[in-house]
């Protein structure tokens, strides 16, 4: 993985963020990305994804809140392989 895209969770400031894991089962270290406002598409390119030290290729589990859509790529610049998760109603 080296980009994010997200989609329109911060239940306190009505703002969503998925939390990307570098260990199964969503633990060990995280980094947190914020998504836009409603409809709006927010992108993370390599970057800015390694700026939160999430170290590129490391992903083995996301959370994705419900309501939100992300799409991450293999390649910088949203190329490449890529994968989409949508967050489910718990």
């Amino acid at each position: 993985m080296t980009v994010v895209n997200l989609y329109s969770y911060d239940s306190v400031n009505g703002t969503g963020a998925v939390t990307l894991f570098r260990d199964g089962n969503c633990s060990g270290d995280s980094a947190y990305f914020l998504a836009g406002e409603p409809g709006e598409r927010k992108g993370y390119n390599k970057s800015d994804v390694e700026a939160n030290d999430f170290s590129n290729d490391k992903l083995t589990g996301v959370m994705v809140p419900y309501g939100y859509t992300l799409t991450i790529f293999d390649d910088d610049g949203f190329t490449g392989s890529n994968a989409t998760f949508q967050g489910m109603e718990d």
